[in-house]
């Protein structure tokens, strides 16, 4: 897999080539182009926020139901857990069906809410 890694840099899904995977605002709203295979793992974009799951979740279940990463190059303009773990699962897919592969994914949705929810996340109205 190879990286590609611009600090505040968002690219428009249409200018990333074939077998492209932008993660966690690299490109805004998430965006799948099954023919040129190119995703957009996001949840800053043009989205709901309650309803739309953080980037290490929407890789972590394209995982579950065989996403292949493998020979990708992964467009990132920022680190944080969110964007890391997104790396981690895409350099590492067959992780979450290991040994600890249970815990893993309890991580991940952990990590997930909490980066997509943010302090929003337990306030009363």
């Amino acid at each position: 897999m190879e990286l590609v890694f611009d600090t505040g840099k968002v690219w428009s899904f249409d200018e990333l080539p074939s077998r492209s995977i932008a993660v966690d605002g690299a490109v805004l709203g998430p965006r799948i182009d099954n023919n040129r295979e190119v995703y957009s793992f996001d949840h800053h974009g043009p989205v709901v926020r309650h309803a739309t799951l953080s980037t290490c979740e929407q890789v972590l279940e394209a995982l579950l139901v065989d996403f292949d990463p493998h020979g990708h190059t992964v467009y990132l303009n920022h680190i944080d857990s969110d964007s890391m773990l997104s790396l981690f699962l895409l350099s590492n897919p067959e992780a979450i069906t290991r040994q600890h592969g249970a815990k893993l994914q309890r991580a991940v949705r952990s990590i997930g809410r909490i980066d997509a929810l943010g302090p929003a996340r337990g306030r009363k109205p």
